[in-house]
């Protein structure tokens, strides 16, 4: 019999000090095992406990040098798996010393960097560095079921991988999306944590998200069932709330989030939540349509025109946004030309002001950078954005190629830096 065997116990005294409190070659490690045999019904609960009272025969060093593998991180690791309420107290006072030698160990690695030297493997691995300090700070930051709320918790980050899968038509990771969800919506543990009917973090989110992820699961199906139990409990729940008055207003965490997840699908409300499509908005109303279509005539000229900016732009303060204006304001003391700009491709778009010469150049100027991909790829993309920005006339445009982590300060300063990217995939 070894002690790797189910039902084992520890010998009475570990033959290293201090070895008890290694996950490489101490108690630690062997209690870890036999809290993994527990949870999976090979070994008992005593004899894990057992070990935990080995690892810990020793006082847990909470030294600067401890790390994931050693001493109190170690430890915490451990109790952490355990998951049994007895070790919470422990637990408490062991997260409070690991913050502060990770504060210790970020604070010289910063020395470090402001000395301009590279750092050591140690500094930041998984076994001694920063690395496995901020895994179990991690973990001590998640104890527990967590809330499965619209704002922080599974359901919104399962409705975003969804629409994400959508967009890119991979079914296999639009049914893994839904099937995160079905187990957040089938584990009471985690619904205990709702503890109100808010939108934000409340059965209202948890409601709305579910309805938009499993709007087309095949009825009678598993997953359509687990949706129509959770609309019966939402309901249940709503005719509890009608019985009392509300005193929280608001969207968010008030009765008017909760009054717009019970309206019909397709108002376009949510797109504020980002749990919608970009494209499913409502459409402009008749009353919209007409304004855009019979627009008066002094009301046509604050739409800006194609093509480079027109001299007499610089009479029309209302062009100008509100922000700059005052900032311009304040700098110069005169009014500026207008800032506008247009998506241009993939690159950065850098709007190049000067304040000294505004009154006399009627329009700003831009830089396009094009950073990303391969020499032909970035070429391609630089080509492509000269062609495209002559054919619409904007003749003050500079293309430039380059790294974007180094700029263009030669052109500095900016009025504004905007930056576009493009996703091509997931993996």
């Amino acid at each position: 019999m070894t002690y790797t065997d189910p039902y084992t116990p520890p010998p009475e005294h570990h033959p290293a000090p201090g070895g008890g409190q290694s996950l490489a070659d101490g108690a630690a490690g062997l209690a870890l095992l036999h809290i993994a045999y527990a949870r999976a019904g090979i070994g008992d609960w005593a004899t894990a406990h057992q070990w935990v009272k080995a690892m810990t025969a020793e006082p847990v060093a909470a030294d600067t040098g401890a790390g994931l593998y050693r001493g109190a991180p170690a430890v915490a690791f451990v109790l952490r798996t355990a998951g049994q309420p007895v070790y919470t107290g422990a637990l408490h006072t062991l997260d409070e010393h690991i913050a502060a030698i990770t504060c210790t160990r970020l604070e010289a690695a910063h020395e470090r960097i402001d000395r301009g030297e590279l750092p050591a493997l140690r500094e930041f691995d998984l076994i001694n560095g920063l690395t496995g300090l901020e895994w179990v700070n991690a973990a001590a930051d998640q104890p527990g079921p967590q809330r499965p709320s619209w704002c922080y918790g599974a359901p919104g980050l399962a409705r975003a991988r969804h629409l994400t899968a959508q967009a890119l038509d991979t079914p296999n990771r639009v049914a893994d999306a839904k099937a995160t969800l079905v187990a957040c919506l089938t584990d009471e543990a985690q619904l205990a944590q709702l503890g109100d009917d808010s939108l934000c973090h409340g059965w209202a989110g948890l409601v709305h998200v579910s309805r938009r992820i499993l709007a087309d699961t095949e009825p009678g199906g598993e997953f359509a069932e687990v949706l129509s139990r959770l609309e019966h409990r939402w309901r249940h729940r709503r005719a509890q709330a009608a019985r009392k008055l509300s005193e929280v207003r608001g969207m968010l965490e008030g009765d008017a989030g909760i009054a717009l997840t019970d309206l019909p699908p397709g108002t376009g409300w949510d797109a504020c939540l980002l749990t919608v499509p970009p494209t499913a908005g409502p459409t402009h109303s008749p009353v919209s349509a007409s304004t855009h279509t019979k627009e008066p005539d002094d009301q046509r000229h604050q739409h800006p025109p194609r093509g480079p900016a027109r001299a007499d732009d610089q009479q029309h303060p209302h062009r100008w946004s509100p922000a700059l204006r005052a900032h311009r304001a304040g700098v110069s003391g005169r009014s500026p030309a207008p800032v506008r700009s247009r998506g241009l491709g993939r690159g950065g778009v850098r709007q190049q002001g000067d304040h000294h010469q505004a009154r006399r150049r009627p329009a700003r100027q831009l830089h396009l950078r094009a950073d990303r991909g391969g020499d032909d790829a970035r070429s391609a993309r630089t080509d492509h954005a000269r062609r495209a920005l002559a054919e619409t006339s904007y003749d003050r445009v500079r293309v430039v190629t380059g790294d974007g982590a180094i700029g263009d300060a030669d052109h500095a300063p900016y009025d504004k830096i905007i930056v576009t990217e493009l996703l091509t995939g997931l993996s």
